[in-house]
């Protein structure tokens, strides 16, 4: 307070005139509405930020435990359909020389029981591939030319049968080839064959998967071995609830069947082709 105040405050008090603050300068008194403005919209811009992150980690998480439980139901297919050839070997192995009718029965039994298997095939101790069954009965065998890793006899004198699993691309699509060596004794009698379409193969997984947990978000999925895009479902529809708008993307790689896979989900409308980063905030 500058000295003259206090002496202007008692002249005012004895000759009973009011006391009055100075006057604030016109050029404050423009300013100060800005400024308000300023400090109220910063505010909203932070308190913006603050729930657009919120969003964004409650999306990626949620992500990544539908990517959790996507795994653990494609591991469980995979498992069942590997069971379920094994079954197929041990018949055959117990059945010895079996007649080529039989195995016929068995196979189309297998792909009445796993819509996703195109042919049943049988490579002999020579190397020859006999097609026993189709899920399209009448068509003409076109299955892929199989690798030499499903050829070759194993020793059943100290290697016990595995499924093994290659795939193989065709001008119809990937193919996914499920192999077990088929022992009689201690002597090889060839190799039991499935050969899967991975477009059919995940779709069914997949399509099921989402159908049953009722998925909100408009989701997009794909599926790779290694770097190589093997199977891609495209988001549907937006639907009336989407619990968030911001595109969220979560991968995550697993074992599986001798393989690594990469599972990658992509909430929003980014693509595996236009997305060089898919792992975007979490990597």
């Amino acid at each position: 307070m500058k000295p003259g105040n206090d002496g202007q405050r008692i002249s005012r008090w004895l000759t009973g005139r009011p006391w009055r603050s100075p006057p604030v300068p016109l050029s404050q008194r423009r300013g100060l509405p800005w400024l308000i403005g300023l400090v109220s919209s910063l505010g909203t811009l932070v308190l913006w930020y603050q729930l657009s992150r919120q969003e964004q980690f409650r999306s990626q998480q949620l992500a990544l435990s539908e990517l959790s439980s996507l795994q653990g139901t494609i591991a469980a297919e995979f498992r069942e359909q590997e069971q379920g050839l094994k079954s197929m070997g041990k018949r055959w192995s117990v059945a010895g020389n079996a007649q080529e009718t039989q195995r016929k029965i068995d196979a189309v039994a297998y792909i009445e029981d796993y819509s996703s298997v195109s042919q049943i095939g049988w490579v002999t101790p020579r190397q020859q591939l006999h097609w026993l069954a189709h899920s399209r009965p009448g068509t003409t065998f076109d299955g892929p030319a199989l690798p030499s890793s499903l050829l070759v006899p194993i020793d059943c004198q100290t290697t016990s049968p595995q499924v093994s699993f290659e795939r193989v691309s065709t001008p119809t699509g990937n193919q996914i080839l499920m192999g077990l060596p088929i022992c009689i004794g201690d002597r090889s009698d060839g190799w039991l064959v499935a050969v899967f379409n991975a477009e059919t193969l995940f779709e069914a997984i997949i399509g099921e998967h989402v159908k049953i947990h009722k998925n909100l978000h408009p989701c997009e999925y794909a599926v790779f071995d290694g770097n190589d895009l093997i199977f891609r479902r495209e988001a549907p529809e937006a639907p009336l609830r989407v619990v968030s708008t911001a595109a969220v993307n979560a991968q995550s790689n697993f074992f599986l069947a001798g393989k690594i896979w990469r599972l990658q989900m992509l909430l929003g409308a980014d693509s595996p082709e236009n997305n060089p980063r898919p792992c975007r905030g979490l990597c």
